[in-house]
């Protein structure tokens, strides 16, 4: 980097940081990374610098892209990947068709703990957030809040497919969780009754083979 100083002190020049703790420079500095604050924290300690947040891309964007880079793609099946990822061209059009790929966002809430709801609607995650279920969102020009255009930093799941698939992963731990304690302490016939409706009503819907 030393070799590159003298165009990264200009503050016309464009220094693209991607996954890595960015140096400071005048010039103007873009990180691409997951919503883990350390891989931008430092920002705050550079004094009085502009920090913006670029959104996600809206599907338009996406298939603008597709149009021109991926045509080999079909519409409706990049579709059916933004509505399960969100915006994130990496996972919609450049690994569509990679099985491997496509698989860790379920891998990824398969694992998540009830931890990840207490970022829903912060400015912040944990390290070990994972960013394929959690995006950065920020206020664009067609919100008109009072802030601002993209200085708003709110973290959301990535999309409503994440949301509900972690809400009723974590609602049935926490229901066969509930359950044991009632076998083990002996509560009422009744909480115990109600929390094995909920869990076979559950079991019901996503069907399968039972013995009777």
């Amino acid at each position: 980097m030393f070799a590159f100083k003298e165009y990264l002190d200009d503050p016309e020049v464009w220094y693209i940081v991607d996954g890595q703790h960015p140096t400071e420079y005048d010039a103007k500095t873009i990180v691409v990374s997951s919503p883990e604050k350390s891989h931008y924290k430092d920002f705050d300690k550079w004094g009085k610098k502009l920090v913006r947040y670029m959104p996600v891309w809206k599907f338009e964007e996406i298939n603008k892209c597709r149009e021109k880079l991926f045509n080999d793609l079909d519409k409706k099946q990049v579709m059916d990947l933004y509505l399960k990822w969100g915006g994130i061209p990496r996972f919609i059009l450049e690994n569509a068709n990679d099985k491997t790929e496509q698989k860790k966002l379920d891998n990824a809430i398969s694992i998540c703990t009830e931890d990840i709801i207490k970022y829903i609607g912060e400015g912040d995650t944990q390290e070990d957030t994972s960013h394929k279920l959690v995006h950065i969102v920020t206020n664009p020009l067609e919100d008109r809040t009072e802030y601002p255009l993209y200085s708003e930093k709110i973290i959301k799941f990535a999309s409503r497919y994440v949301g509900e698939k972690v809400t009723s992963k974590l609602l049935r731990y926490r229901l066969i969780s509930e359950m044991n304690v009632a076998l083990k302490f002996g509560k009422s016939n009744q909480v115990f009754g109600n929390l094995f409706e909920e869990v076979a009503l559950r079991l019901l819907r996503n069907g399968g083979v039972f013995k009777v």
